[in-house]
């Protein structure tokens, strides 16, 4: 592994990823339509759109990667179409006909998620599919797209699940703000244990399938997560605890419900991102654990303990509150 081309490099794990790989020493570029978060990576930045064939194969011809890792998508929710998520599809199929024409590429790593199934189900195939979101229809179309390719370099899915730590935004960066805050709430008595993942960890679990024997992740599909769930209420408390803020309220789940009804009836008014709504309030409540198992046995011991991350997201947020 010797070049990587990131393709949406400029993104939360794009950002990561890229100044992973300067730290060992691996040459990467990134492949963004939009300008570099870390202004650090501004001289790796190649300005260009995977709607845009040519450019993708100028820039693969130009740079010659042997590993691409395409993270490009459209990430949010609010789209209502398949075709509003055409960066999903259209860009999986125009990534796949750049790389097909580029010798060098000896392995692709297309990013995927988890919204591509339900969040209280757990799927008995990897081309099992029930989104239950445009964006996670997207997703799987994307998935379906990269099966049936005929791609001769080695290829995986990667699929992250809630991933969270520096250079992040919606809705984990709103989760930290909250507890910094002392407005966060818990539904009270409840302990909820989500498989959510450290930024950190996933782009070592990342550069480790990279670079594992082609046998061991060809065609095969990977969750990227910490190997073990985290409980929330413990995970807001270790928040809380880094930023010394005020102690967690517990709430009623009554009064929960009540409170989102109020955040869905201001979203439909306008408001683009109340605090609670009955959809946020429904993931938060969801159990929502993966077998990361296979990820795992490929990868091994992961570089950061939770309170770690979260110790180092904290100091990230300190030290850059303009974004």
């Amino acid at each position: 592994m010797n070049r990587v081309l990131v393709t949406g490099g400029s993104g939360f794990i794009g950002t990561n990823l890229m100044e992973s790989l300067a730290l060992i020493g691996v040459q990467a570029k990134n492949y963004d339509w939009r300008p570099p978060r870390d202004c650090r990576q501004a001289s790796s930045h190649y300005d260009g759109n995977i709607m845009d064939p040519a450019s993708l194969r100028g820039v693969l011809a130009d740079f010659k990667p042997d590993v691409v890792v395409h993270l490009a998508a459209r990430c949010d929710l609010a789209g209502r179409s398949l075709f509003d998520y055409s960066a999903n599809t259209t860009g999986v199929h125009n990534v796949i006909d750049a790389v097909s024409e580029a010798p060098s590429v000896e392995r692709v790593v297309f990013a995927s998620s988890r919204y591509v199934h339900s969040n209280d189900r757990q799927p008995t195939r990897d081309d099992e599919y029930t989104p239950f979101t445009m964006y996670g229809v997207s997703k799987a179309e994307g998935e379906k797209i990269v099966r049936a390719s005929k791609l001769e370099a080695a290829w995986l899915l990667l699929r992250p699940t809630s991933i969270w730590g520096p250079w992040f935004d919606i809705p984990y960066k709103g989760f930290f703000e909250a507890i910094r805050k002392g407005l966060y709430v818990h539904p009270r008595g409840e302990a909820i244990f989500k498989s959510y993942g450290y930024v950190g960890n996933v782009v070592h679990q990342i550069y480790q399938l990279s670079v594992a024997p082609a046998s061991q992740i060809h065609a095969k599909t990977f969750y990227a997560a910490d190997y073990k769930p985290l409980e929330v209420k413990s995970w807001a408390e270790n928040i809380r605890t880094s930023f010394s803020a005020r102690e967690i309220w517990e709430m009623p789940l009554a009064i929960m419900k009540s409170a989102a009804k109020v955040g869905d009836l201001a979203k439909k008014l306008g408001w683009y991102n109340p605090p609670l709504t009955s959809f946020r309030l429904g993931n938060l409540r969801t159990q929502m654990v993966y077998d990361i198992s296979a990820t795992e046995n490929v990868v091994g011991p992961l570089p950061f303990s939770l309170q770690e991350g979260v110790e180092r997201t904290v100091d990230w947020m300190r030290q850059h509150k303009e974004h």
